[in-house]
């Protein structure tokens, strides 16, 4: 969404007042280039049942995937601009109503200011099998006045619905003004990106980009009508379960589905099943029924988990609607679940990674953010600073530069990207920290330290312990953060100047380019964002601590102290489980430290090779020139004893490991 919005406008819906249903499902606000916009609460109030009909064996249904709207939006694009919505028609619907036609596009009209108007009338409706090609079909439309009303273009010819050919529904139109919302959507933020697509036409080419995983799907549908069309169908939109349960400790989970068919769902069968166990099933009688793209949330108690482990699978499925088999291809979804004693586990400590840059003049709020962590949450939280683009960035931190979606942005544990600039932020960390403090974690860094070898180099001698047995397979990794204190001062660019945007923790008394020191500054990432290759046992004895030497450079750390973070990944999913920091200093008393240098050095090391300083990839090589392994990163890569090539970027070396 960052592609080409510069900024977007909301108003909210006038004619609607949504409840939360289920706290379980529950909106927020979210920040995109530094403007607030409000979600809708993810439950809402049930949607309006789409209009269906049967005339003789002709059956009629409203298609869409959008629930009830809840706002409308606009692009800040120049009066006059063709701005374009579309929604994917997917090969599971072209599975499902293959041989039906679509008869019209309907489009649910915004609203101009704060009136129940829609002043945008002319429209250009299309069906494509490509967003970046030209329609298959397309033809003229217009739309009625009213706002927050559904109107239906009828198409000239009918389309008949392909079995494995996906398209496009979509229109166009060219808003007359800047207080035209004419992007209605539901507020349902999705995973799926197939009801999210918009457009403006630039230099004559549509780019396109998608917001469903932001604001939800655009309230666009089609009518679909034929023979036969499905029955007794529920998908099950969302779950949410706990992360961790007790063994044979009973809680409650939520569900949240919505209708698919032309017909009432009254009743539907939910089957569960944890691990290995056998599956549960739990009749649920819908009061209401569901129709057609109604949404609901219920919920399930007294479930347990007699199984212990650390990533068992948790399975969700509707398996029947009305009493009989579900028809829906989304009626499944998977999550995992940790079981064991809690006393087994350990305390969870949180890394909080901050996208940053001193040209950016929206990440004084982040600077705010963690200056509350520190004093509220000074052990619970370790703190990141990931500088781009200014003078702090370090090469080796790039690869988490990717997980950010923009300036500033803040992932805890990588589990989850909350906005420094979003309203209510710092309350909602302390929701976090209540909700998530009490689980305990599987892993603890069991003990952390630094010694300093020559060349700027420093060994992080450090122990790890799981609190139940486990098949590792190098699931779980360590990886280590260097960061500083007190650099610069820098010139921070602050938009926060002159107080317009609200208060900010002071910056908005500050000017626009305010000289800072800054904190929490990385100055070296080693092992990545996936972690260090065999840094952990394949077999995991629970209560047992492991050993590994991590090693990383001090090249770019200025000062005398720094502080060293240990992480534990979990590469099935990339978040951080677990972590420790400690404070160290450049001990005065090791002597002939080099001058600060980045080069790679390739060493034996005790069972195995050494490699320290920057690099892209190396391959090692038995004597018979046999590829034995490979390396990224600052690590140490364990190999039997013997004569070795190590080929790492332009630089070739032989090592001899005992």
């Amino acid at each position: 969404m960052k592609n080409f919005l510069l900024s977007v406008s909301v108003t909210m819906l006038a004619a609607t007042a949504l409840q939360a249903q289920n706290a379980a499902f529950t909106g927020q606000k979210v920040n995109l280039d530094g403007v607030d916009h409000q979600l809708a609460p993810a439950a809402t109030q049930r949607a309006q049942a789409p209009a269906s009909r049967a005339d003789g064996d002709v059956q009629s249904l409203d298609f869409t995937l959008a629930f009830q709207p809840y706002t409308a939006l606009n692009l800040d694009v120049n009066v006059g601009t063709e701005v374009y919505q579309a929604f994917q028609f997917s090969a599971t619907n072209c599975e499902l109503y293959a041989g039906k036609t679509i008869t019209s596009v309907n489009i649910t009209t915004g609203c101009y200011g704060n009136t129940q108007l829609n002043a945008i009338e002319n429209v250009n409706i299309f069906l494509s099998e490509d967003l970046d090609k030209v329609p298959f079909r397309s033809q003229s439309g217009k739309l009625g006045t009213s706002a927050w009303t559904t109107y239906k273009i009828e198409l000239d010819e009918p389309y008949v619905i392909e079995k494995d050919k996906p398209f496009f529904i979509g229109y166009s139109c060219k808003p007359s003004s800047k207080n035209d919302y004419y992007m209605v959507v539901d507020g349902m933020a999705r995973q799926s990106a197939d009801g999210g697509y918009y457009g403006v036409l630039q230099n004559g080419k549509v780019i396109w980009d998608n917001s469903a995983n932001i604001y939800g799907n655009y309230c666009i549908g089609a009518t679909i009508e034929g023979e036969g069309l499905p029955e007794n169908g529920v998908n099950l939109f969302a779950v949410r379960t706990p992360s961790y349960a007790e063994p044979n400790v009973k809680f409650d989970f939520d569900i949240a589905l919505t209708g698919a068919a032309i017909n009432t769902a009254n009743s539907v069968e939910v089957e569960y099943r944890i691990g290995e166990m056998d599956p549960v099933t739990v009749p649920i009688t819908l009061d209401p029924g569901l129709a057609f793209n109604e949404f609901d949330a219920y919920g399930i108690a007294n479930a347990s988990c007699s199984e212990i482990g650390d990533n068992l699978p948790f399975v969700i499925t509707v398996t029947k609607v009305n009493g009989v088999e579900n028809v829906s291809t989304q009626k499944t979804i998977s999550g995992v679940l940790a079981c064991f004693n809690k006393n087994d586990g350990f305390t969870r400590r949180f890394v909080v990674e901050e996208g940053t840059g001193t040209w950016c003049g929206w990440c004084p709020a982040g600077i705010v953010m963690m200056d509350y962590l520190k004093e509220k949450y000074p052990e619970e939280f370790i703190r990141i600073a990931v500088h781009g683009n200014d003078k702090m960035a370090v090469t080796s931190a790039n690869p988490i530069l990717n997980y950010f979606s923009g300036f500033p942005t803040a992932l805890i544990n990588r589990a989850e990207e909350v906005s420094p600039t979003q309203n209510g932020l710092l309350e909602y960390l302390d929701l976090y920290y209540s909700a998530y403090s009490v689980i305990p974690a599987v892993v603890e860094i069991d003990s952390l330290g630094v010694t300093i070898s020559e060349d700027n180099i420093i060994n992080i001698p450090t122990s790890v312990k799981f609190a139940i047995d486990l098949n590792n397979n190098n699931r779980y990794r360590l990886s280590y953060y260097i960061t500083e204190d007190n650099l610069g001062p820098y010139d921070q660019s602050n938009n926060y100047a002159g107080g317009a945007q609200g208060e900010m923790g002071g910056w908005e008394n500050e000017p626009t380019q305010v000289p800072t020191m800054y904190n929490e500054v990385v100055r070296r990432l080693v092992g990545g964002t996936a972690g260090i290759t065999n840094s952990i046992p394949k077999v995991i004895t629970g209560g047992e601590s492991y050993h590994y030497d991590g090693i990383a450079s001090l090249a770019e750390v200025s000062g005398e102290d720094y502080f060293v973070t240990a992480m534990v990944i979990d590469n099935l999913n990339g978040e951080i489980i677990n972590a420790k920091q400690i404070k160290a200093n450049k001990t005065s008393g090791v002597s002939q430290i080099a001058a600060p240098s980045s080069a790679l050095r390739i060493s034996a090391a005790e069972g195995g090779i050494r490699f320290n300083g920057e690099y892209t990839s190396a391959s090692i090589y038995n004597v018979a020139g046999q590829l034995v392994a490979t390396a990224t990163g600052e690590t140490i890569v364990n190999v039997p004893a013997g004569l070795y090539i190590v080929k790492a970027d332009s630089t070739t070396a032989k090592v001899a490991v005992k």
